[in-house]
């Protein structure tokens, strides 16, 4: 999952361990491993590392909302939903971040499309993901849910809403 081999890890669960930075405690045939929360680095740089990293999309959410809160579509954008590797935590550094954008009509997915990218320009350059929206009309939206067409079947078995309107809300 992180691209290492299994030798490598057990080198540097190794490595971790002679440091201190980690505990083993043998269970059967198994090592299992935790952070030594004795040592100053864990708590005074690991841990909040660890939190800052958890914070992060979330952050990153807030500056995207600010931004559509101030833009003229801010009222025709019904709803935002991230979809994709993001999501489903399986991301690698540089995994663009999917949303469907779903606006009232279809005369406005172009402007929503500039939104984005005027967005994604912002964003791009301090956190290294690029934006990837699947801009839908509400009428294109619902007719892919209900003929079962494209990702929109599969984002609505998994999706984190970032704006607006649940999507289940949007197809009554």
């Amino acid at each position: 999952m992180v691209g290492v081999t299994p030798k490598t890890a057990h080198e540097i669960l190794q490595d971790l361990l002679r440091e201190g930075v980690l505990v083993m405690r043998p269970v059967g045939k198994t090592h299992l491993f935790r952070l030594n929360e004795e040592r100053s680095i864990v708590h005074e740089v690991l841990k909040p590392l660890f939190l800052f990293e958890k914070t992060l999309s979330e952050r990153l959410f807030d500056i995207m909302r600010a931004a559509i809160k101030k833009s003229a579509l801010k009222d025709n954008i019904l709803s935002i939903a991230l979809f994709g590797s993001i999501h489903t935590k399986t991301e690698r550094a540089t995994s663009d971040i999917d949303l469907l954008v779903v606006v009232k009509t279809a005369e406005l997915k172009k402007k929503a499309e500039k939104l984005f990218s005027d967005i994604d320009q912002q964003l791009s350059s301090q956190w290294g993901n690029l934006i990837s929206p699947y801009v839908n009309s509400l009428a294109e939206f619902k007719s892919n849910a209900k003929k079962k067409t494209g990702v929109v079947p599969n984002i609505l078995k998994s999706y984190q809403l970032i704006y607006g309107d649940r999507l289940e809300k949007l197809l009554r």
